[in-house]
């Protein structure tokens, strides 16, 4: 077991992104860069890959949606490549603790870790991340997934037109919950807040599920999180918006934030695996013959995402 220090993220205001992401540009394009996938030149190694258990660290808690997702992935490639894997959680510092942990881990392929944007936005954010992006080598994408924002069934909000002009009655006293300071979640809650000219109170949690249930608890009144995570209790947490550029076809019903009049918030979370160092023969044999599934053959990667 790789041990490492646990560090808090420095929180982001709206100025920070004002700021910081006057670099938006910058980082939307190494996004785009990393949705495409990166491989580079084969190396010599003396034994077919994998032939030892492979360990697919994960940055948010269990019972989350990239636990979900790798857990079904995790079977399909047990299944085709005869050798265990398995899912670890190390949650907190957005995503931090679990890349410190994979860049320390051997370069040898079998410690993966399963990322989300906040990857980059730390190394901006974040004066001292714990990992640099070099010592991680891209192999692949696994989901894409809009951001969603809900609120607690109790608020007297059912419409995000509603929402904000309650929040303009209540500037400062409102609460959303993301899955990480830095995280995309937090980026769209900030987003809204400048677009809307609300002031809403940001609440960072580790991972996606414990804001949920402190959503559905009535602890804070709204979370940023995935599509996925706010459709999940109907009668618990109402949507109100995506923030894509169209309606995610499993929930046609939540209109996005540009047909609600803010075009500005919008931005998809995304997962991808990545693992340690350079590359290896198998890894790239992998790649460029297909031994074993393509992460959408486990039929749920873009639903448990």
């Amino acid at each position: 077991m790789i041990s490492t220090n646990r560090m808090a993220a420095r929180s982001i205001t709206q100025g920070d992104i004002a700021m910081k992401f006057t670099r938006r540009q910058t980082l939307a394009a190494a996004l785009g860069s990393l949705g495409a996938g990166v491989l580079p030149r084969a190396q010599a190694q003396t034994q077919p890959f994998p032939s030892q258990v492979i360990k697919f660290v994960i940055p948010t808690p269990a019972g989350g949606g990239h636990d979900t997702m790798m857990r079904i992935i995790g079977q399909k490639l047990t299944d085709a490549w005869g050798q265990p894997c398995i899912v670890e959680s190390r949650s907190g510092a957005s995503g931090a603790i679990a890349a410190a942990t994979v860049s320390q881990a051997p370069a040898d392929g079998y410690t993966v870790l399963i990322g989300y944007s906040a990857l980059l936005s730390n190394t901006v954010l974040m004066p001292k991340p714990g990992y640099r992006l070099e010592d991680l080598q891209p192999v692949g994408m696994l989901a894409l997934t809009p951001i969603a924002f809900g609120v607690r069934e109790s608020l007297p909000a059912s419409t995000l037109k509603q929402y904000v002009a309650l929040a303009k009655t209540r500037p400062g006293k409102l609460s959303y919950g993301s899955y990480g300071p830095g995280s995309g979640g937090h980026f769209v809650g900030e987003l809204f807040n400048m677009a809307a000219g609300i002031d809403t109170v940001h609440v960072p949690y580790k991972g996606e599920p414990p804001a949920l249930q402190d959503l559905i608890g009535g602890q804070i009144d709204a979370a940023v999180v995935s599509v996925g995570g706010v459709n999940r209790y109907p009668g618990k947490i109402k949507p109100l918006a995506v923030a894509s550029a169209t309606r995610f076809p499993s929930y046609p019903d939540v209109p996005t934030f540009a047909e609600l009049g803010y075009p500005e918030v919008d931005m998809l979370g995304w997962g991808r695996r990545l693992r340690a160092g350079q590359d290896t023969e198998g890894d790239r044999g992998q790649a460029q013959h297909g031994d074993g599934p393509h992460p959408r053959d486990a039929g749920c990667a873009r639903e448990a995402a």
